[in-house]
């Protein structure tokens, strides 16, 4: 999280290679065989964990043009590069969650943020990108030994309980998508 520019060894931007495009190439994978377990039990699910910080997205949502670079310039004065970088990424797996339902309605797809854990998460990271989160977290911290609650509950709730293609903020509540990004239909499509 919040991570200086680099690239993965595939030469994606490493927090988009980490927190999206691994987790798309092992649905992706796996998904012939979800979606024929599903016509026979009925309940599979695709679990996504994202992250509030998809808010610190940039502008155009994902910079797709430089993806296949550090992007050490993509974000500007606020939020910073290394916030915008990891928020495109939590954004992505988002409108992916999103675009799977959509694709494969036999599959209940939904992402789910975690809420504030105080795990070493920030412990890489300088001062300037660790405050505005230490800060906008007060009062919404979640202990360690309790951070896996909202994607567990989506993994072991009544299936008539999610609604696929759904972002869940703890605990199961379907979160406002609060940026013009997080609900654009276009990018969902294109990503």
């Amino acid at each position: 999280m919040a991570v200086d520019p680099a690239v993965s060894a595939d030469e994606y931007e490493t927090q988009f290679a980490t927190n999206h495009v691994g987790h798309a190439l092992l649905v992706k994978l796996l998904l012939s065989i979800m979606e024929s377990t599903a016509r026979r039990s009925g309940d599979v699910r695709i679990i996504n964990l994202t992250s509030i910080a998809y808010e610190q997205a940039p502008k155009m949502g994902i910079d797709f043009a430089t993806l296949r670079s550090s992007q050490e310039k993509l974000g500007g004065m606020i939020p910073g590069g290394k916030s915008s970088r990891y928020g495109q990424s939590k954004l992505a797996q988002m409108l992916y969650t999103q675009e799977v339902a959509k694709h494969h309605p036999e599959v209940t797809s939904v992402s789910v943020h975690p809420r504030f854990i105080m795990t070493g998460l920030l412990g890489n990271v300088d001062l300037m990108t660790k405050l505005p989160v230490l800060l906008i977290s007060i009062g919404k911290r979640t202990p360690v030994k309790q951070g896996h609650f909202n994607q567990c509950w989506a993994a072991t709730c009544k299936k008539s309980d999610l609604r696929s293609g759904e972002y869940y903020e703890p605990l199961g509540v379907i979160g406002e998508r609060r940026t013009k990004q997080a609900k654009d239909q276009k990018l969902a499509e294109e990503l």
